[in-house]
């Protein structure tokens, strides 16, 4: 493996950057936070993919017990409608967006039939860039400065490529280097730094110009869905083929010269599913399978002490059965978890993690 500007080894592990838990400490332990659930009455469903801000509140879309879908935002004690498709808006796709500050983004079509990414629910004054410009719209981010990052096709010019774009609300820049099939999940901090990744490769771009922060000439090794924290640090999953063929995958930190690997299939874990978050303390929270076939999710490579909460926990009265949800936003800078569950009953919510110390 090549490495740009990278000193450090995979598999050499960080210490005093990342707060997880050791071997033989305990970890802190947490307490849930109801946010929605299907019991209520009011919902059928939910995204899997809520966003949290820094004061613990949790963004989400549902499927309406009445018919249609809703955008809300709540802390466990209120919670507030933000869209609805009693409007103008069709259904909501994708995943929607928070900032640390609580700034909002998310993917709409109008009944009109265009789509488009908006702020909020009065599509006039709301929109941010629509398919007068775009098509072939992925997943947004939004930072603290209200700047978006999206993966879309510009419909008019030369470059006609579906790549990366960044902007807010004025004319979207194009994110150099991003023009590619293989380009992915983009991520974006509040010093406007994006990360995104094209295979063998990691790149970070200002807008202006793009770095390879990282790129392996093996052409089993693959980098996919880096999330970058406002110190520069950035958090990736790595694909690659091992003994017998095997493929070994792992979440590794890419901050200033260090690459250095926090979890692995190597250990506990059998397989990672594509979400995890990182906050500005060096925390992370990902989303896996353990080699007994348990899920769950976790801060750090101890699955008994860095354990957020597994499938078989009871939750709220009712024991959790399977898809335990997060996003890439799931995580805010006082160490809170949004995730999304489903229970043995059948019903289904929004929890939050609170760790204890809080």
């Amino acid at each position: 493996m090549k490495l740009v500007g990278l000193c450090g080894l995979l598999g050499v592990a960080f210490t005093g950057l990342l707060h997880l838990s050791s071997a033989t400490g305990e970890a802190p332990p947490y307490t849930f936070t109801k946010i929605a659930d299907t019991r209520e009455g009011n919902y059928l469903a939910f995204s899997p993919t809520p966003s949290i801000d820094d004061t613990g509140r949790v963004l989400f879309v549902a499927d309406l017990a009445g018919g249609g879908q809703g955008i809300f935002v709540g802390d466990g004690v209120s919670l507030n409608r933000i869209a609805d498709t009693s409007g103008d808006f069709e259904e909501f796709g994708r995943s929607p967006a928070m900032s640390r500050n609580g700034n909002l983004a998310f993917f709409t079509t109008l009944d009109s039939g265009e789509m488009g990414y908006f702020r909020g629910p009065n599509p006039a004054r709301d929109l941010i860039y629509g398919s007068h410009l775009f098509s072939n719209f992925g997943d947004i981010v939004v930072n603290n400065q209200g700047t978006v990052v999206f993966k879309a096709k510009k419909l008019k010019g030369f470059k006609k490529n579906r790549q990366i774009f960044l902007g807010n609300g004025g004319k979207p820049r194009e994110i150099p280097q991003s023009a590619h099939s293989q380009a992915g999940f983009p991520s974006i901090n509040n010093l406007g730094q994006v990360a995104f990744s094209i295979g063998d490769r990691v790149f970070v771009s200002n807008g202006r110009t793009t770095t390879i922060i990282a790129e392996t000439q093996d052409p089993m090794f693959l980098f996919y869905r880096p999330v970058i924290n406002d110190k520069g640090m950035v958090i990736v999953q790595t694909a690659s083929e091992g003994w017998a063929k095997r493929i070994e995958k792992r979440i590794v930190a890419i901050d200033g010269e260090r690459m250095t690997t926090l979890v692995s299939t190597d250990g506990h874990f059998r397989e990672f599913f594509s979400a995890h978050a990182v906050n500005n303390e060096g925390q992370i929270v990902f989303s896996a399978i353990l080699d007994t076939g348990e899920e769950g999710l976790f801060t750090g490579p101890f699955p008994v002490t860095d354990k957020v909460i597994m499938r078989g926990d009871e939750l709220f009265g009712a024991r959790i059965t399977d898809e335990l949800g997060i996003s890439n936003q799931s995580l805010n800078d006082a160490g809170q978890v949004a995730f999304f569950a489903r229970h043995e009953d059948g019903t289904q919510g929004i929890y939050r993690a609170d760790p204890r110390t809080l």
